[in-house]
């Protein structure tokens, strides 16, 4: 399980890592340069084979962080969008098509 938990925060931290920002928000930098720090310091220790096995209740969640960065394409801040109706995030939770904002 420590194993899978090491593939899912590296894929994060990849993805995070890889992404081309269009308009820098202060903030938003921070959030993703914290989460992947965190994430690649786990794959590391996984690799390294320090601290403790890996929960199910840690993998769950980081494989539910895993499907929100990757659908919103590492922009974190796609995630915290609010459009007139739903954010990004809560429509993709309750499995609805963000509504457009008009130009």
């Amino acid at each position: 399980m420590t194993t899978l938990n090491a593939l899912i925060c590296l894929a994060i931290a990849l993805r995070l890592a890889l992404f081309v920002k269009r308009r820098y928000r202060p903030w938003i930098s921070v959030l993703a340069y914290l989460l992947t720090v965190a994430c690649g310091s786990q794959t590391l220790l996984a690799l390294l084979h320090v601290g403790n096995p890996t929960h199910w209740s840690v993998l769950l969640a980081n494989a539910v962080l895993a499907v929100l960065v990757f659908s919103a394409n590492g922009n974190l801040a796609e995630l915290f969008k609010s459009s007139a109706a739903h954010s990004r995030l809560s429509s993709w939770l309750l499995h609805q098509k963000p509504v457009k904002e008009k130009a």
